[in-house]
């Protein structure tokens, strides 16, 4: 694991596919939610260790053990998070001698690694192994050359790295009797090196594993040893880049078997997590993670402090990393399966998560009108910090009767966006549900509800669904007298014609009030008609047989001024009515209709049946109101 700022990176082997390959997976928002994995290893030699990496920034440095002729030292880098990866390449020497546990640290562009190798004490691929070194002084563009940093017979290995600017400390094992833990560190960026230092005494028990944590001049070092009689957790420190170095301490506080030590530090505070079987004992392979603190640069150090509650099984080997104050810890743990070696990878972090109570966020447009023949998409876009648990539709449709739905969800992530003063989102996605189409018009009233899986919960308001009526009238070529019998929301000339758009040159209408004629000609600049509502009967010129299709409110009542004299009238009905009973109280003493022979104006006479989309002429004698309320 590595931690920059609110971004872990984590990096480990899988066996998913069949054989190992190296897997990566980030979070942007310091643990809360992760990517989804990734496969980096991209060579045909199957990864066979544990890979490590190294951050800087954004950059991200990964190195592993494959399986070439032998096992040699793989590199691969991104520049960008981990969104993308550069090529992979060999750093090792593919000579036929295993080269292997590779470690890597990175300041700035300056990457140092170090592994085993097996070539100085052949035959191959045995032989005692030696530690060896390079590094890369732009970011992994280049390398300088190999350089072998130890030269004894003594089975040197498994050397962890850190560095502080140009400062570089290793520690490693040494096979005396037993392992041993030795350091040595070089002052200039790797070009020369101290003399070695051997931490633990040569008394046949064994040292090890170990790992090394750098702050400035502090060099921490925890290991496992069987100094006490059983294996514990052990510490030594020094204060001055590795000059000297205080007594060694033990930091488990019970015993039974403590193994797989890792440390970190932030500034004086110094973190160290281990696999622990004090819980399980005597049942072997059972064991939980613990975890201890120093607040004074590794002088005293908090109880110890228990991370997992298995009571069969294993958590181990387990990585802790720190910055910004927050200490994460994953490991690997069989939890989830009934054999020892099928492990999963788990995390924890210290301060836990704090409670979410922020609602999941819906961004959602509306929808006022639509054809009653025709079905309502409600869709929306939820995002949340936390994970999204349901998203569901509450609709009342135009018979009253209440609907409380499931939406579907398509094209659903996880998106972690950071920096200053940005939204952190966990999920994001787009919701869909299809009302079914009314088959009469209406109002139909609709809100949207979201919950998360911290059970905090937004809805939008309630909204208004305007179900249109359709009107449809048939238009033959030359003139026709029609109405709008519908509320329309838009009413100017060419939005309620366009259905019949390019099939029609000339309406006109009579103004009852000025007694004169308006007239809008289509491409003309000298039009005096701009608008048809349902009160206006008008003379539409065709050029073909066409039906003009208009969607809108059936009116609930429609007044219309009549002037004395003559009229064009629209009727603002969809429910057929005689001339008698509409115009009743009007005053109107003839009433004239279209029809489509010569002479084309007839008398509607008070038994004629006023029908929805039809104009007529209408003459009183004096002003009066007609209300259309039917």
């Amino acid at each position: 694991m590595a931690v920059e700022g609110d971004h872990v990176y984590i990096i480990w082997k899988d066996k998913r596919s069949g054989s190992y390959e190296v897997y990566f997976k980030k979070s942007g928002d310091s643990g809360r939610t992760w990517s989804e994995d990734m496969k980096i290893s991209e060579f045909t030699p199957s990864p066979f260790c544990e890979p490590k990496i190294a951050v800087n920034g954004s950059q991200l440095h990964v190195v592993w053990e494959g399986l070439d002729i032998t096992r040699e030292v793989h590199y691969r880098n991104s520049w960008d998070g981990g969104e993308t990866w550069n090529p992979e390449i060999v750093l090792s020497e593919n000579d036929g001698f295993h080269s292997y546990i590779p470690r890597i640290c990175v300041v700035d562009n300056y990457i140092h690694v170090v592994w085993d190798d097996k070539k100085d004490y052949p035959p191959a691929p045995g032989g005692e192994p030696e530690i060896y070194y390079r590094n890369s002084t732009n970011g992994g563009i280049s390398w300088n050359s190999i350089q072998r940093l130890t030269y004894y017979a003594d089975a040197d290995g498994s050397a962890k790295i850190q560095a502080n600017g140009t400062k570089i400390h290793i520690t490693w094992a040494r096979w005396l009797t037993k392992n041993e833990v030795f350091y040595m560190n070089s002052p200039d960026g790797g070009i020369t090196w101290n003399p070695e230092q051997q931490l633990t005494p040569n008394d046949g028990i064994e040292s090890g594993p170990w790992d090394l944590a750098v702050w400035y001049d502090n060099v921490h070092i925890v290991f496992r040893d069987a100094i006490d009689g059983s294996e514990e957790v052990y510490y030594i420190n020094s204060t001055n880049g590795g000059s000297t170095w205080n007594a060694i301490r033990r930091i488990s506080d019970l015993p039974d078997a403590s193994r797989n030590t890792r440390i970190c530090g932030n500034g004086t505070n110094i973190y160290i997590a281990w696999q622990d079987q004090r819980d399980n004992y005597p049942y072997i392979g059972a064991s939980n993670i613990y975890y201890t603190i120093s607040n004074d640069n590794g002088n005293y150090w908090s109880e110890n402090i228990r991370l997992t509650h298995q009571t069969v099984g294993a958590c181990g080997e387990p990585t802790i990393a720190t910055d910004n104050s927050i200490v994460h810890v994953v490991w690997q743990d069989n939890r989830s399966s009934d054999t020892i070696i099928d492990r999963e990878i788990y995390y924890k972090r210290y301060p836990d998560f704090p409670a979410d109570t922020t609602p999941p966020v819906i961004n959602h447009t509306p929808v006022t009108n639509i054809h009653y023949s025709q079905p309502i998409n409600i869709t929306a876009e939820i995002s949340d910090n936390v994970a999204i648990s349901s998203v569901r539709l509450n609709y009342t449709d135009v018979n009253g009767t209440n609907y409380n739905v499931s939406m579907n969800g398509w094209n659903r992530k996880m998106v972690m966006v950071s920096g200053s003063g940005s939204t952190l989102y966990a999920q994001k996605g787009n919701y869909l549900y299809e009302i079914p189409a009314q088959g009469l018009p209406g109002t139909l009233s609709y809100f949207i509800w979201a919950n998360d899986t911290s059970g905090n919960a937004n809805m939008t308001g309630v909204y208004q669904v305007q179900i249109l009526a359709l009107a449809e009238i048939a238009l033959r070529p030359g003139w026709n007298l029609i109405s709008m019998p519908l509320i329309l929301a838009d009413t100017s000339v060419e939005n309620v014609l366009s259905s019949i758009s390019g099939k029609w040159e000339v309406v006109k209408w009579y103004d009852g009030l000025t007694k004169t004629w308006k007239t809008y000609r289509v491409g003309s600049s000298m039009n005096t008609f701009f608008h048809i509502d349902r009160t206006m009967g008008f003379w539409l010129h065709a050029l073909e047989f066409c039906n003009l299709t208009v969607s809108g409110e059936i009116p609930a009542s429609t007044s219309i001024t009549l002037y004395a004299g003559w009229n064009l009238v629209g009727y603002s009905s969809m429910t057929e009515e005689t001339v008698s009973n509409a115009l009743w109280g009007t005053g109107a003493d003839r009433v004239e209709v279209y029809q489509s022979e010569s002479p084309y104006i007839r008398e509607a006479e008070s038994t004629y049946v006023m029908k929805p989309g039809e104009g007529f002429w209408v003459r009183v004698s004096v002003d009066s109101v007609w209300v259309v309320d039917w």
